[in-house]
């Protein structure tokens, strides 16, 4: 690392994004996030640049420190945040155990600006790994938050343990969020339940078949994605008796 400060550094990331603006994509942005009053991503603010050049300033800021991150995640522009996230997720996943605790809590000390689906689904199943386990209650504290976006990231952050083959975290969160009001909960809770039927159906089904009364159409549709049309007319009119 060079002898420039914190601030300059967060400076040069600023200055790079504020090159790449392009109020044309911001416009497209805004509607997409859905930012206007009464949205879920009211007042957020866009640069209009687009995933794949966020990433791109990547390489040139490897040395940014955890410091520089924290006030990066701050930053009013939603596409800096993403960028603070996706490098927490890249120090994450080189990490010591140390480093990765440091990380986890730098997140949740920050959870009030990852603030929308995109920044949650970039970043929780990666930074939050390590405190997904039985006696952590971490998950139990998120998924009944008052904050959306804290019920989002005890979904999405189940997403690791579902790729390693252990469905329970997911399968616990997901009942506790049956009931959510949330259109954005019942996706996720809905696209979790799709990645645990994509590597054990049989526990899908299982859990479809005896939950089914309590789901939301949406949570419902996203996780039978994957299954035969047969096997959703079968689930559907169990739950149209009900």
């Amino acid at each position: 690392m060079d002898q420039s400060t914190v601030a300059d550094r967060v400076e040069q990331v600023k200055q790079v994004f504020m090159e790449a603006a392009s109020p044309e994509e911001a416009k497209q942005l805004k509607k997409y996030f859905r930012v206007a009053p009464g949205q879920y991503g009211e007042g957020d603010v866009f640069l209009g640049i687009r995933m794949p050049k966020i990433r791109s300033f990547m390489k040139d800021f490897k040395d940014l420190t955890l410091d520089d991150l924290d006030l990066l995640v701050k930053n009013p522009n939603h596409e800096i945040r993403v960028f603070s996230l996706l490098m927490m997720c890249e120090k994450y996943k080189k990490g010591s155990k140390e480093e990765k605790e440091e990380i986890g809590e730098l997140y949740l000390k920050n959870k009030e600006y990852v603030n929308n689906w995109d920044l949650v689904d970039c970043s929780a199943h990666i930074v939050l790994e390590h405190r997904i386990k039985k006696d952590d209650p971490l998950l139990d504290e998120l998924s009944k938050s008052q904050s959306m976006w804290d019920r989002r990231i005890a979904m999405l952050a189940t997403f690791c343990k579902i790729k390693k083959g252990d469905f329970e975290p997911a399968i616990n969160v997901a009942l506790t969020l049956l009931g959510d009001k949330q259109d954005l909960i019942h996706k996720a809770v809905g696209w979790m339940l799709r990645e645990v039927g994509k590597r054990d159906v049989a526990l899908l089904k299982a859990f479809l078949e005896e939950h089914i009364d309590e789901m939301h159409n949406v949570t419902f549709r996203y996780a039978t994605e994957k299954l035969s049309s047969s096997e959703i007319s079968k689930l559907k009119k169990k739950k149209q008796k009900l």
